[in-house]
């Protein structure tokens, strides 16, 4: 019995296809996760990126930031594709950061207008400059 018939590409194609959508799946859940884990007690801090690594086959380009939390200084990082236009703009200037007050690990920067909307957000006027580079 031949294994490369007509049926053995649908069925290749097909589990690649149900991988990704999976992986999808769970990255959505897990952003929904996050944003609810924020939002129980959030505030708004002020970070500053630290440094941009560019976009790899494996992953989009990360921004590592920090930022203060009561007395203690964290950095963390963030992958996102949309920051790819801003690359040469983000080491050394400040975000906002939306975190959540009783546990650091629950936040997120907010650089471009999405991820302000994503927590209803009004997007400063300060960051205007971010909108004219996306454009």
């Amino acid at each position: 019995m031949r294994k490369d018939g007509p049926y053995a590409k649908i069925i290749i194609f097909g589990s690649i296809f149900l991988m990704w959508a999976l992986v999808i799946f769970f990255s959505k859940l897990g952003e929904k996760e996050l944003r609810k884990n924020i939002l129980k007690d959030s505030t708004i801090v002020v970070g500053k990126v630290l440094d941009y690594t560019p976009p790899s086959r494996e992953a989009s380009c990360v921004v590592t930031y920090s930022f203060m939390l009561g007395i203690h200084c964290h950095t963390e990082d963030e992958s996102n594709g949309l920051y790819e236009p801003l690359h040469r703009y983000l080491v050394g200037k400040t975000f906002p950061i939306i975190v959540n007050a009783r546990n650091y690990k629950y936040n997120k920067i907010l650089i471009v207008p999405k991820d302000f909307e994503e927590f209803g957000i009004p997007f400063p006027d300060s960051l205007q400059w971010v909108k004219d580079i996306l454009k």
